[in-house]
């Protein structure tokens, strides 16, 4: 069997009603007729089975107590509902969180400068995010595990729409005492002779820098992490390549290395933003690009060592 509900009007209708105490003032409170007020409240009457207002005559009536238990619910109903449609307030309108995944070789970077800056929006914006790999972030946003993914590019994104967010030049990541240390800046063939450290093969980074400095895997040693490469680094193990936007978190590590830029045009990763086209919320995933691209391209973008 059907179940019919009260409508919001004549849960608003109640709420004037006891308020008042009188048919007349209640609808003027919203801006309806007398009998539209009596005849809807009538049908809630009908509809619920209960008598709200004893009518002593056209003038006087009794607002019965079921009735000032009910309105009082309905005040709640009808406050929630201006909640959601942002009726009482836009800002505290409920929205849903963006499922965002970052792989690892952005997230650490990027989340402590982004989330600030996302609290700071004045239009809602919330985010839920994880790590994943470049391969892991494709399945789950495809899945629809995740709305978004943020992930390095040259990449097989699938099916997936993608959205250019900025570049990421290399650097080169060296202990003081090398002897490439004093270099201003450094190509590939620079780089020839010197033991390259690599991340292992699940991190996109890994082939992303065999790209750039156009070199095999042969004797390439491998590390679990950015962290742990600047380890290895610093211990005089080798040299390695690392994005831009990682370079002044690694950099207060204050780990005795110096970073030299990659001087050769075209040497850096595209950052970038992959979402179902299917996806709903496109303008919340606009404006996380549009708060992504202003916070590398502002006046606290520069994230070299210098």
């Amino acid at each position: 069997m059907a179940v019919h509900y009260p409508s919001f009007k004549q849960l608003q209708y109640l709420v004037a009603l006891v308020r008042t105490g009188h048919f007349g003032q209640a609808a003027e409170l919203c801006f309806v007729t007398q009998s539209t007020m009596s005849a809807s409240i009538a049908e809630l009457e009908s509809l619920l089975g209960v008598q709200l207002v004893e009518r002593i005559n056209k003038r006087n009536i009794i607002i019965k107590a079921e009735a000032k238990r009910l309105a009082a619910d309905a005040e709640q109903l009808l406050a929630l509902a201006d909640r959601w449609l942002g009726s009482a307030d836009p800002t505290q309108r409920p929205i849903a969180a963006l499922k965002v995944g970052l792989i690892p070789t952005i997230a650490p970077f990027l989340l402590p400068r982004l989330l600030p800056a996302v609290h700071r929006q004045t239009s809602p914006l919330r985010l839920e995010n994880s790590e994943k790999t470049s391969s892991e972030l494709v399945q789950a946003v495809t899945s629809g595990a995740l709305d978004v993914g943020i992930l390095a590019l040259p990449f097989d994104t699938e099916t997936l729409q993608v959205m250019p967010l900025f570049d990421d030049r290399f650097y080169v990541a060296l202990p003081r005492g090398h002897s490439l240390a004093p270099a201003t800046s450094l190509s590939a063939a620079d780089l020839l002779g010197h033991k390259l450290l690599l991340l292992e093969k699940s991190h996109c980074l890994s082939g992303h820098t065999l790209q750039v400095c156009q070199l095999s895997t042969d004797n390439e040693v491998a590390g679990s992490s950015l962290f742990t490469l600047m380890q290895l680094v610093a211990n005089n193990q080798g040299i390695t390549l690392v994005p831009q936007l990682a370079v002044a978190a690694l950099n207060a590590l204050d780990s005795g290395l110096v970073f030299i830029e990659f001087r050769e045009p075209g040497r850096h990763r595209e950052v970038a933003l992959v979402v179902r086209t299917s996806w709903a919320n496109q303008a919340g995933v606009m404006q996380l690009a549009g708060l992504i691209r202003e916070l590398i391209s502002g006046p606290e973008a520069d994230q070299g060592p210098r």
